[in-house]
């Protein structure tokens, strides 16, 4: 089991890697198109289109890797995730057909916001929206494909997706129409056609019929998953929401150097997550079948040997950038002064996953939300008065923080929630 984690975990890092480089790889293109400014606006968009996905879809995604295991047969398993991804695409439609005619009546209100035109505005907006739905179907593949221990397939995926936007923008380059909005329209039509493609070859769709009890599964799902959305929404204020406290606070400018310093320590902490999407679901399995005890020595082993490969990656990551951001884009340079501050925060993050895969696999979720609000709450309030007080390095020390309180809360939650609701089993196996 220890060697097959290690080799799916190698893929799955390779897989994450690939679909978030392609924002570094044309980093040196948009920065010669736009301007800092237009890059903020850029980073603001961006991240609305990774928040929306697991509220559009009330969350379903991120239940069909653990709610797969509750199939008795490879039948039945297919069925459910098949029911979750049509019910997902149908949710995701209609919540967002209702939230851009919203948008419509505010387009003038969301243009001065992006520092654009009214109607361009509305555009950049509801290429977010498709974006957000073909991400949504992505996930959903993504989570089926992890349950199956098919981390090939789950990596191609991301691939792809990466590989499409890749090729999209450099043509629009070739062409010289590289715009702020051309290039979300690549973004969200790379989300949209592989993230369909995807969700159908994972789960082709008629096998939902052949399922007992679809609606019985979904609001089963729901209740799963719409507990963790705080939690999801939490991860996106930590990793993104600071962008719009600087937009708040400070100027596109600043968004635009605290956006290139978060996705930079993004990608660090990725890699650590990545890590967890190989062997968490050996984890699930166990907690499905009773054995309490062994998932959790399973998880703190794994999780002590990642939480050590991802420091290593931060200090790494810090330097590379040193050397290479004045060479290519000096007007970036500034970040440097918060990016040692930020990659402190991939690390806790990482640590925390080891109690966060324990609580869902006991199936109490509902703590997870919790913790992650009061963690969301102290940081939106310590950013507004470090951004205020000491601008992006008080911006920085918020957003450290915060994860600090996840990492703390996560662990004492785990701890009680086990000892209250799982039936404890002796440690009987070996730990790979």
């Amino acid at each position: 089991m220890a060697r097959r984690d290690r080799s799916d975990a190698l893929i799955y890092v390779a897989g994450t890697i690939a679909q978030r480089i392609g924002i570094f790889l044309i980093l040196p293109v948009l920065l010669a198109r736009l301007s800092v400014e237009e890059y903020g606006a850029f980073g603001l968009l961006q991240s609305l289109m990774s928040l929306l996905p697991p509220i559009i879809t009330v969350n379903l995604p991120a239940t069909v890797t653990r709610l797969y295991f509750d199939g008795n047969t490879s039948e039945e398993r297919c069925g459910i995730a098949a029911t979750l991804s049509l019910s997902s695409i149908a949710i995701a439609s209609i919540a967002s057909a209702l939230t851009l005619f919203v948008v419509w009546q505010l387009k003038d209100w969301t243009g001065q916001v992006l520092a654009l035109d009214a109607d361009r505005g509305f555009l950049a907006v509801t290429l977010v929206f498709v974006g957000a739905i073909g991400s949504g179907q992505l996930q959903m593949a993504y989570g089926i494909w992890r349950a199956e221990k098919r981390p090939v397939a789950a990596a191609a995926i991301n691939l792809a997706n990466a590989s499409i936007f890749l090729l999209s923008v450099f043509m629009l380059v070739q062409v010289g129409n590289l715009t702020l909005v051309s290039t979300l329209a690549a973004y969200a039509a790379a989300a949209a056609s592989v993230g369909v493609t995807g969700s159908i070859l994972s789960a082709p769709w008629f096998r939902a019929g052949r399922v007992n009890g679809g609606a019985v599964i979904v609001r089963h799902a729901i209740h799963y998953g719409l507990p963790m959305l705080p939690y999801l929404i939490g991860l996106w204020v930590l990793a993104a929401g600071g962008r719009w406290v600087a937009r708040g606070v400070l100027d596109l400018h600043a968004v635009g150097l605290f956006t290139l310093a978060s996705q930079l320590a993004t990608v660090v902490g990725l890699v650590g997550r990545a890590a967890y999407e190989a062997w968490s679901p050996n984890s699930y399995a166990l907690f499905a079948e009773g054995n309490v005890e062994l998932a959790k020595a399973y998880l703190r082993r794994q999780g002590t040997r990642t939480v050590a490969a991802v420091a290593g990656i931060a200090v790494l990551a810090f330097f590379g950038a040193a050397v290479t951001l004045p060479l290519m884009a000096p007007q970036y340079s500034e970040c440097l002064g918060i990016l040692p501050i930020m990659l402190i925060a991939p690390v806790l993050d990482v640590a925390h996953l080891r109690y966060h895969n324990t609580l869902l696999g006991v199936k109490q979720t509902k703590v997870i939300g919790l913790y992650t609000t009061i963690s969301i709450a102290s940081f939106l309030g310590l950013a507004w008065a470090g951004t205020r007080l000491f601008g992006l390095v008080g911006l920085s020390l918020a957003y450290v923080g915060a994860y600090t309180l996840q990492w703390t809360m996560a662990r004492v939650a785990a701890a009680h929630v086990v000892r209250s609701v799982a039936p404890r089993t002796k440690l009987n196996a070996a730990i790979p």
